[in-house]
């Protein structure tokens, strides 16, 4: 795995967002973690209720 110069590394320089907009992206990353999980749960249900009809068909 190559590794960065740290002479080199250490002359770059970042910017960051402020404290306001690191708040809103994290607002922002929770509520689409959120909408991930609700639609997971969505699916595995989805999932369950695909399985009986499978079920149904071959009885």
């Amino acid at each position: 795995m190559p590794r960065a110069d740290w002479n080199s590394v250490s002359e770059l320089s970042f910017k960051i967002p402020t404290i306001k907009k690191q708040g809103k992206i994290v607002g922002y990353l929770k509520a689409l973690e959120n909408k991930i999980v609700k639609e997971k749960e969505k699916l595995m249900a989805l999932e369950e209720q695909k399985k009986g009809f499978m079920q149904g068909m071959f009885v």
